[in-house]
């Protein structure tokens, strides 16, 4: 499959779970409980999608969602569990929704109802979360290769690096990313490679999830999900971008 084509795959499946009459039901569930977060699930039952609601147990409504476990086991007994649902004030997931999809293995459906938008999170970013820091194995440059190959069908080289490899030659990347069929952007676009520039003459590589939120591998850390912050932002130098997705 070419990286074009598992797009329209993921796209197809983002149709199907969020579909019109789903996007209402949710809308108008979460009408009904003003400045709260409300819960639910999409349950699958004879081929059909459908929003199945379910109570919010949190004592902190307002900024905290706790599905009520007898509604999951009652939704489990109509059909099959495909998605979670939640709502929120704020318009983007949180790195906590994140992790949540990945640990729960599930399709995570955010809603804002202060922006009338959805999001819909992969749970299988389990793969590249809590990995133990290793340089030249596990490390920023092999998170973002491992991306693009799995979920993008895009082989990017395993450019050989020591551990001084950027105080040696800051321009290296700039030297090799096009071999890569990567090109310069100034403007963020899902999957793009974010590069940040630091002070003490080192650089990190993250990928760009959409809504302000980066999947990186701090060094000495395990790899997360992060905001985007304004911090960060101050430090970018390079966004590139695959030449499949400028068209």
């Amino acid at each position: 499959m070419v990286a074009s084509q598992a797009l329209v795959v993921f796209s197809k499946l983002v149709m199907i779970i969020l579909s019109e009459k789903i996007k209402s039901d949710i809308r108008e569930y979460s009408k009904r409980f003003s400045n709260e977060e409300c819960c639910g699930l999409i349950v699958k039952k004879s081929n059909e999608l459908f929003f199945y609601p379910c109570k919010n147990i949190s004592f902190h409504k307002s900024i905290h969602c706790i599905l009520n476990p007898v509604d999951y086991i009652k939704a489990g007994s109509v059909g099959e569990i495909i998605a979670h649902v939640h709502s929120q004030g704020m318009k983007n997931p949180s790195p906590t929704d994140y992790v949540n999809a990945a640990a729960h293995n599930i399709y995570s459906i955010i809603y804002s109802w202060e922006h009338d938008f959805f999001s819909i999170l992969d749970p299988s970013f389990s793969n590249f979360l809590n990995i133990d820091y290793c340089f030249g194995k596990n490390d920023c440059f092999t998170l973002v290769k491992n991306y693009y190959k799995k979920y993008l069908n895009i082989e990017i080289k395993d450019y050989y690096r020591a551990e001084d490899w950027y105080q040696k030659n800051p321009l290296y990347i700039e030297q090799v990313y096009s071999n890569e069929g990567f090109i310069k952007s100034n403007n963020l676009k899902l999957n793009d490679i974010i590069i940040f520039r630091f002070k003490n003459n080192s650089c990190h590589l993250s990928i760009y999830l959409g809504n302000g939120l980066i999947l990186h591998h701090p060094r000495n850390e395990v790899s997360i999900i992060s905001e985007l912050t304004e911090g960060l932002n101050k430090r970018i130098y390079l966004i590139l971008r695959h030449v499949n997705y400028e068209k």
